[in-house]
Parts: C-alpha cells; sequence; structure tokens
C-alpha cells in the first residue's frame, strides 16, 4: 500500500491544528481503510502565535505527525516546499490547517493516484463538489484566472490552482522541489502547472470547500493576485513559447482517466 504524506503549513492557526490532526487520524487511521500516513506540519519558529509548540508537542506524541520548524525565509509557497522536502511518502497531498478542505476529501484524492494516476487536481468546482462562504471578489477571480490557465497550458481541470491535490512522489522528484521559484501563495500556480508538464495521466476529483471558522486568512488578493500574474506569464513563456517561436503541447502525450 502506498504511503501518504499529507502537508499542511501552520501560521497562527493555534485554533486549528489540533482539530485538524484530530480530523486526519479519524480519516486515515481510526476507520475500515486504515491507511500508511504522515502529517507534516510546517510553521515558522517566529510566528506570535502558540501554534510551533502545540506542532512539536503534537509530534512528540504521535510518531504519524512531523513538526518542521522554520525561522528564516517565511512565505507560504516556502512551507509547502519545505513539507515537500520532508515528506517520505509515495503520494503527497498539501492541504490548509484552517478546514477549508476536507481531509475525507484527502482520501479519495490519494485513492485516484493509487489508481495509476500522476496527478489528481483537487477541484472545487466541479460537478459533484460544494463551496461554502468562499468571497465573492476572490471567487469572480479566480474564475477568471483558472479559465486563462486553463486556455494556456490545455489542462483540463477547472481549478488548477487548487493547492488540495495529489502528487505521485515522482512527478515532484522529476520537477525537484529546490528549483521551485514560488515563495508566497503563488506556489498554487507554479506547483500545478510544472506537474502538468511533468505527468502523463492525471484526473480531476471533486471536493469541497468551506470558509475557515476560526482565525484569519493570511491571503490578501492586492498583494498576490500580481504575483499569480506574474508567475502565470513565467511559466507560459518557459513551456509554452520557446525560442522558436513554436507553441509547446504537453498534450500529446498525456491521458486523462
Amino acid at each position: 500500500m502506498m504511503k501518504i504524506s499529507l502537508i499542511t503549513p501552520a501560521f497562527k492557526e493555534e485554533g486549528n491544528v489540533q482539530r485538524l490532526v484530530s480530523r486526519v487520524t479519524d480519516v486515515f487511521e481510526n476507520n475500515d481503510s486504515s491507511r500508511n500516513f504522515e502529517l507534516i506540519i510546517v510553521v515558522n519558529d517566529d510566528d506570535p502565535s502558540n501554534t510551533p509548540s502545540l506542532a512539536a508537542d503534537l509530534s512528540n506524541k504521535n510518531p504519524t505527525i512531523t513538526s518542521v520548524h522554520r525561522n528564516e525565509n517565511p512565505g507560504f509557497g516556502n512551507a509547502i516546499k519545505a513539507g515537500l522536502d520532508a515528506a517520505t511518502g509515495d503520494i503527497l497531498i498539501p492541504l490548509m490547517c484552517d478546514f477549508s478542505d476536507d481531509p475525507q476529501d484527502a482520501l479519495r484524492l490519494a485513492e485516484a493516484i493509487e489508481a495509476g494516476n500522476d496527478i489528481a487536481y483537487g477541484s472545487r468546482f466541479a460537478q459533484a463538489s460544494s463551496v461554502n462562504d468562499y468571497p465573492p471578489i476572490k471567487l469572480l477571480l479566480n474564475r477568471a484566472f483558472n479559465h486563462t490557465t486553463k486556455i494556456a497550458f490545455g489542462v483540463e481541470t477547472n481549478d488548477i490552482t487548487n493547492i488540495f491535490s495529489a502528487y505521485h512522489s515522482n512527478i515532484i522528484e522529476n520537477i525537484g522541489v529546490n528549483s521551485l521559484k514560488s515563495e508566497s501563495f503563488d506556489i498554487t500556480v507554479e506547483l500545478p502547472i510544472r506537474a502538468h508538464m511533468e505527468a502523463q495521466t492525471y484526473t480531476e476529483v471533486p471536493v469541497s470547500f468551506n470558509g475557515r471558522d476560526v482565525g484569519e486568512s493570511n491571503f490578501q488578493i492586492g498583494r498576490e493576485g500580481p504575483l499569480f500574474a506574474k508567475r502565470l506569464a513565467q511559466l507560459f513563456w518557459q513551456y509554452r513559447l520557446p525560442l522558436d517561436g513554436s507553441v509547446k503541447s504537453a498534450e500529446a502525450t498525456k491521458k486523462r482517466m
């Protein structure tokens, strides 16, 4: 059975981190489909909340929990990269610590990789998905950006910028964690697009989204929007517009399962 690595950045999440551990354990360990898994909690030691100490305590008490403590280069993207680098599983699944992502959906994403896919894109906007309390302005920008990305890169998924997706470890190894340039939330653009260019097979899995009920989001549209656009342009130039003027097509060798 393939090992599953769940990766969650946790900054000012003292109200959620214990709840997330309990929920993940319930889904992946305390049911009929018990799995070999690890939960990697990535924290910054300069976090003014009690999140780092809580993560360390949870890690000391539970062998399936690993806390990764960082003291430099803050940022969501850097936290994701640290988690990917620390992961030991065959299936790597980043997810949010604020319960906007449901660990039960993570199990379904993992099953899609076990079925033979290189990537299982978690989609909040597939037919069977559910979305609750998604900010209207953020939703509008999300849909416009994803539509642009879908056309630019030929990705047959409705939600490529959702960090809550599953990747076979071979895809991440081929990319190289150290080659990922994003330091902030633009990792949600770079990681899935670069993975798409490496993958042979992929699928889309409907997932749910729920607005956080504890704490405050670190995502700021005014700051992150330009980063998203810049990262998308860089990736388009790198993968779709080579110097000879031709357009690269990753779809010729792919199979959507």
